[in-house]
């Protein structure tokens, strides 16, 4: 893959500028911004204002038009009542393309500095980008070591009956964090449900750090993912366990080079491999001179607080 097919790979994924962003609406609680949403949204909460008593509103102020909730409404559970309310009545008048895809899991909404685990509501998952809050995943690379300069690296291929990306490539192991999860718990459980990896070997597994990025297609997705590194046995497969994955490939970074160049993963997996060729120095300042650009590419800045992981004595 050549320089400007990198840049123009990940350019592809998260086109979005900070200009451009200016002209969603922010979604605010107690002067904190949690999200960013589209105006047609905004015109769906006031149509179905009846629906959740008027307890989310849009306000349009001399300096400023934003989302937020009414007074009445104080507590992560009322918060989170209102939105379940709303979303389902979304969903089942099929408002939004992106309910259709219903995931009955719940993302937690970051950012309460009144609350011990920082939490403003929870959002059923589907909804996460008509909200435009911050997502959290955690990703795990399945590295097998071979006698080169690179590891061999397991990619799964998503099922034909994923509503999302069916049939594209994907990273050995990938699951949004749900709410009360941290990212570690979310890899071990994801890696025995998607690829039967037993949590005394994914406990293994070395945070390598973050990615983050925008993307706006079914509203505005604001995410990060937690980046995990594992050295598997070379005579240990990954074996598709819940219908998420139809299969497993052992690939070279040559040969995942190739299929990023035709454009066959699923947009966060691209941005987890890209940040792998970058960590095993297979993309480098003399071979890219983009190199700083993917850096900045993918650790995005996000308009949303950060997860908060209570510390574990």
């Amino acid at each position: 893959m050549t320089a400007y097919n990198y840049l123009e790979l990940l350019r592809g994924i998260d086109s979005v500028t900070q200009e451009e962003l200016k002209a969603f609406v922010p979604f605010i609680i107690d002067e904190i911004k949690v999200g960013l949403v589209e105006e047609r949204v905004c015109q769906k909460v006031c149509e179905y204002s009846h629906v959740i008593d008027d307890k989310l509103r849009v306000i349009s102020g001399e300096d400023q038009t934003y989302l937020t909730f009414s007074e009445a409404v104080n507590t992560c559970e009322e918060r989170t009542q209102v939105l379940t309310v709303l979303t389902e009545a979304w969903r089942d008048a099929s408002e939004f393309e992106t309910l259709l895809g219903w995931r009955n899991e719940l993302f937690s909404v970051y950012g309460n500095p009144k609350d011990h685990k920082r939490i403003f509501f929870k959002l059923e998952r589907s909804a996460s980008s008509l909200f435009g809050i911050g997502t959290y995943g955690s990703h795990l690379n399945g590295l097998v070591r071979t006698e080169g300069s690179f590891p061999r690296v397991w990619i799964g291929r998503r099922a034909e009956s994923k509503q999302t990306w069916p049939s594209y490539l994907d990273n050995t192991v990938g699951g949004g964090i749900p709410a009360e999860y941290t990212p570690r718990e979310t890899i071990v459980k994801e890696s025995m449900e998607e690829a039967g990896i037993p949590s005394s070997l994914a406990r293994n597994s070395v945070l390598t750090g973050t990615v983050s990025y925008i993307i706006t297609a079914l509203g505005i997705e604001q995410s990060t993912l937690f980046v995990y590194d594992l050295y598997l046995p070379e005579d240990f497969q990954p074996i598709p366990q819940d219908g998420e994955v139809s299969a497993y490939y052992l690939y070279t970074f040559e040969e995942i080079e190739q299929l990023l160049l035709n454009d066959r993963f699923m947009p966060d997996a691209a941005i987890v491999i890209i940040d792998l060729f970058i960590r095993f120095g297979y993309i480098t300042p003399e071979t890219n001179p983009h190199y700083q650009l993917l850096i900045y590419g993918i650790h995005r800045r996000l308009e949303v607080p950060p997860i908060y992981i209570p510390h574990s004595s």
